[in-house]
């Protein structure tokens, strides 16, 4: 009796040393779990964190905006009355999932401002995102930038022939193809007769907002200066009291642009050989050289008709 008490004393206290160093393993292997428990919800909500922020710039794309704080992130599932919405610009990762809700079931907080948006999941404040629109949205402004200098030139040429600016759109429109009617948002391009420059009315479809476009180097708010009198001019044949002519003028006219065209030219292959430059900086390079190519190639035509 006494043995076999023994023998189940000895087997208790080792059952106790077993769980107490179960228990001791579990413990310290808590913080582990848990580590990786949040490892996966952090790596899970910065994919949610990619999927908004790629929605929100297609929704810049079609809108050039962000939604506003009041649409919040649900105009990027439901249309929010916009008129230029082609979305949904969001889906669930998996059937059933909210994806404007975090791994931890808080939905995504959200504020924009300008060009930007802020997405903060609450349960993660330290994977908040700053969205800016993204170089698909900016390169459709390039675009219509440089169409814009191919549709100033175009006017430039009309200016040439007809002795004036022209007066809509529809002049323009034998020499320009489709492709230059519109712009990268599908609204028609348009001349601005009083400051003789064509411009888009932008993202927004909005004339006179924030997000017009005009052909690169073009200063809005410069009126170009008079025409030039006709060569020979007034006067029953006097002096002038000047020995510049109008040939002269429109010759200097001539070299500035092509100074122009060359100087842009040259910055252009800079900025390709320079990595810290942007595609923005070097789609602004571009377009004034095609600018000033085709002011210069308008001018050329006008001086050689004013000589033959």
């Amino acid at each position: 009796m006494i043995a076999g008490t023994r023998e189940r004393g000895a087997s208790l206290l080792e059952t106790v040393a077993s769980v107490a160093v179960l228990v001791l393993l579990a413990t310290a292997a808590i913080p582990g779990v848990l580590r990786l428990v949040e490892a996966r919800e952090e790596a899970a909500c910065r994919a949610r964190l990619d999927a908004i922020g790629e929605g929100l710039r297609a929704f810049w794309r079609d809108h050039g905006r962000f939604p506003t704080n009041d649409e919040g992130l649900a105009a990027l599932l439901a249309d929010p009355g916009t008129g230029r919405w082609r979305g949904p610009y969001l889906r669930p990762a998996e059937p059933g999932q909210d994806p404007l809700v975090d791994p931890r079931g808080d939905r995504f907080a959200y504020s924009a401002a300008a060009d930007e948006a802020r997405v903060t999941p609450p349960g993660f404040p330290a994977l908040a995102r700053t969205i800016l629109p993204g170089a698909a949205a900016f390169e459709r402004v390039g675009r219509a930038g440089m169409e814009l200098a191919l549709v100033a030139a175009a006017a430039e040429r009309w200016r040439a022939a007809h002795g004036s600016w022209p007066a809509s759109f529809s002049d323009l429109a034998a020499e320009l193809g489709a492709d230059l009617r519109t712009d990268p948002w599908g609204h028609a391009y348009r001349l601005d007769t009083d400051h003789q420059v064509p411009f888009s009315v932008g993202p927004d479809g909005v004339a006179g907002t924030g997000d017009d476009i005009y052909p690169p180097g073009w200063d809005p708010d410069a009126v170009p200066a008079a025409e030039d009198p006709p060569a020979g001019g007034g006067g029953g044949g006097g002096s002038s009291g000047s020995d510049i002519t109008p040939e002269d003028e429109l010759w200097e006219e001539i070299q500035r642009q092509q100074a122009a065209y060359q100087r842009e030219m040259r910055l252009y292959h800079e900025s390709l050989a320079d990595p810290t430059k942007t595609w923005e900086e070097r789609f602004d390079h571009l377009g004034r050289y095609l600018y000033h190519v085709h002011r210069w190639s308008g001018l050329w035509t006008r001086y050689w008709r004013t000589r033959w």
